[in-house]
């Protein structure tokens, strides 16, 4: 799914007009990433936990020059599923094909 679909998706769902979907959309996306701009998490019960995660500085190399140095520490956004979410995707599709049985005998 991409943005154009989730935005057709929610105007139907919620009987709304596409434009003002797309509004929606846009303010959620404004709101969660302010919110992870100042450091904070946002939380959605049944979606999961949007939090910054803070990576380690590590060795890199100059890619002009081949010199080595020391790459700092980034921030980067991390996605915590929720428990409901695992759920769903921890089921299987009713239109997918079985699993075959494997037989070790």
């Amino acid at each position: 799914m991409n943005r154009s679909a989730l935005v057709r998706h929610m105007a139907r769902q919620a009987n709304i007009p596409p434009a003002a979907a797309e509004r929606a959309l846009a303010s959620f996306a404004e709101a969660v990433g302010a919110s992870l701009g100042r450091g904070e998490t946002a939380r959605f019960r049944d979606l999961g936990t949007f939090s910054v995660a803070e990576g380690v500085p590590r060795p890199g190399r100059n890619p002009f020059t081949g010199a080595p140095l020391e790459l700092s520490r980034r921030r980067f956004p991390h996605f915590t599923p929720s428990k409901k979410l695992k759920d769903i995707l921890g089921t299987p599709r009713p239109d997918a094909p079985p699993e075959p049985m494997i037989s070790i005998y």
